[in-house]
């Protein structure tokens, strides 16, 4: 018995060398500012000091163009995103943003059913398993989350995957034009409509679990001094019409004014204008074509008078 835990270290011993020295390495690279999935950006969310911040999973990250922002209102603005993630999630990248770059004068918060209800599971791991390790950003609040184990944090094995190193040791970074420099954290569908029209997922609105961090979110525009403002972007108008207790989402927003005294303001730019396939690529999600038409709808809008927040 004892040769055989014997046998045991000498074959684990060196392995856990090889991830250790690995992990150190890796390490190395990301300090440098060096991305090798284009959502695995949490180590880059430093000297940005964007002006305008839109928060949001893929319904942001795909309908948000922040360079048209940038040039009607003079202001910097960025998206920060996470696909398929929840609000809880998001409040932790905020987090993340907040503690290495200056204030944003203006928050957009995706604000829909997408947004609001619970993931409950690590979806998208590759682009933060390597947080999890030794601490390097506190996940604690996703440690409940199915698929999380309590080695992700000591393991480097548990924290790194084969593609990773792969990228890490022949360079394989993402392409220039997809950094933040010239994306912003957007990334537009280029691709044409797919699938039915008539077929679409059955979508509720649920407040409950994530009601906290829309307080959190609440709390600290209000002790900063920053103008937040909650916004659902388009989605396929037939699928837009069968969502359940919509009219939760303009409740939610009149009890956070009232509780906190503050003036979050909602857009819904939901509309039969959006009743046309030549503008999405899914239901839920917009193409090029529909990007330029949200657009001009968004800076037409009233909402935070945003043709003069870059002109005084």
């Amino acid at each position: 018995m004892k040769k055989f835990g014997t046998k045991i270290v000498v074959i684990f011993l060196p392995v856990i060398f090889f991830l250790l020295v690995m992990e150190l390495y890796i390490s190395s690279e990301l300090a440098k500012g060096k991305r090798y999935y284009l959502q695995a950006d949490w180590h880059d969310l430093r000297n940005h000091h964007s002006d305008v911040l839109f928060i949001g999973n893929s319904r942001m990250r795909n309908h948000i163009n922040p360079g048209i922002i940038d040039e009607a209102t003079g202001k910097k603005a960025e998206i920060i995103g996470q696909d398929g993630q929840d609000m809880h999630f998001m409040w932790l990248k905020f987090k993340e943003y907040e503690r290495n770059n200056k204030r944003p004068e203006v928050i957009f918060l995706q604000f829909d059913p997408f947004f609001l209800n619970e993931c409950k599971d690590l979806f998208g791991f590759d682009n933060y398993r390597t947080g999890f390790y030794m601490n390097r950003i506190d996940f604690t609040s996703l440690h409940q989350r199915i698929g999380y184990l309590w080695f992700y944090e000591y393991l480097p094995l548990a924290a790194i995957d084969i593609y990773l190193f792969i990228r890490v040791l022949f360079s394989l970074t993402i392409p220039a034009d997809q950094g933040f420099e010239y994306a912003r954290g957007s990334q537009i569908i280029q691709r044409k409509w797919e699938g039915r029209w008539d077929v679409y997922p059955q979508i509720e609105v649920k407040t409950e679990s994530v009601s906290n961090y829309l307080d959190s979110f609440a709390i600290y525009c209000k002790q900063h001094n920053i103008q937040l403002n909650a916004i659902y972007t388009p989605q396929s108008y037939p699928s837009y019409k069968e969502v359940k207790n919509v009219k939760a989402l303009g409740h939610m927003i009149m009890l956070i004014n009232r509780k906190y005294a503050i003036n979050m303001i909602f857009n819904n730019y939901n509309s039969p204008q959006y009743n046309d396939s030549t503008l999405f690529h899914n239901h839920m999600h917009l193409n090029q074509k529909g990007v330029n038409v949200f657009m001009k709808q968004f800076l037409d809008s009233t909402i935070l008078g945003m043709r003069t927040i870059g002109r005084e």
